[in-house]
């Protein structure tokens, strides 16, 4: 990833290595933003799309919250939020919403505010979304079978 000259050329790879699904492969993306393998400017790309990945949301998000200190502190603060505050929208349990929303609450950013709302509330629609969504997939499938 150093190597690779073109700022364009360094975004495909990252978002490459952001499509990992094995855990122990998402752990080692998510090691390198605490790095200078991936420069500042990129970590948020690479947030970005880790929370994108469904396969991958659950680890990110752990690796956030357990590491939220040193992100903090190689990030600037205004940065700090904008790198994964918007990816937390991808949950969709009642569950992750309480653990989003409380650790939002003890771990404030600043200039987060509307995007924390945003992540909540897009979770909570997805929340009472999701039971109706589920019946109407299951029917279709069930008058494609016959």
């Amino acid at each position: 990833m150093l190597a690779a000259d073109e700022a364009g050329l360094r975004l495909s790879y990252l978002n490459a290595l952001a499509a990992f699904e094995r855990p122990e492969l998402v752990q080692k993306t998510l090691a390198l933003t605490l790095t200078d393998a991936i420069a500042i400017q990129n970590v948020g790309y690479a947030y970005r799309a880790l929370f994108s990945n469904p396969k991958a949301r659950g680890v990110t998000w752990s690796f956030v919250k357990e590491h939220f200190e040193a992100l903090k502190a190689r990030l600037p603060p205004l940065l700090a939020g904008r790198v994964f505050v918007p990816g937390l929208g991808g949950f969709c349990t009642l569950q992750e919403r309480d653990d989003v929303a409380a650790f939002l609450r003890d771990h404030p950013l600043p200039a987060t505010l509307r995007a924390s709302d945003r992540a909540l509330e897009t979770i909570e629609v997805c929340t009472r979304a999701r039971p109706r969504l589920q019946r109407e997939i299951h029917a279709w499938l069930q008058k494609r079978r016959q």
